[in-house]
């Protein structure tokens, strides 16, 4: 990736990469916050035409949502944060399975929607990863 995109600060790509992988479910201004880095729009965009995370909208704070194409990836170094592991794997199966479809993040539901019209919401729990939702 850094050398398709000329990537000058790999450092800065690759903590800012950790970080995103490593926290499904947290928001952009999160991800802002915590760095100060001139590009981290850009860098965002490389992870996603990358296939390493994917967003969704969140209809609280009007800004998007990341999530990580595996749950693997959180496991890299910390503990496990189990909430996370569920949103994230709940989050991955909805896009799946909902692709042409808009989703909405609205605290601990997400929120399907074709056109205008709501097609289905999903709590953010463990009974609905184990259960038949979609």
């Amino acid at each position: 990736m850094c050398i398709k995109y000329n990537i000058k600060n790999f450092n800065e790509l690759f903590d800012l990469s950790l970080y995103m992988v490593k926290n499904p479910g947290i928001s952009i201004n999160s991800v802002k916050k915590s760095f100060n880095i001139k590009d981290i729009d850009l860098y965002i965009e490389y992870f996603e035409k990358s296939g390493i995370i994917f967003k969704i909208n969140d209809i609280n704070d009007n800004s998007m949502v990341f999530y990580t194409v595996d749950n693997g990836f959180t496991n890299l170094g910390n503990l496990i944060d189990r909430n996370r592991l569920i949103e994230n794997a709940i989050a991955k199966r909805i896009v799946t399975e909902y692709e042409n479809y808009s989703i909405f993040k609205d605290n601990d539901i997400f929120i399907v929607e074709k056109g205008r019209k709501e097609v289905k919401r999903i709590k953010i729990d463990i009974d609905t990863l184990t259960g038949n939702y979609i």
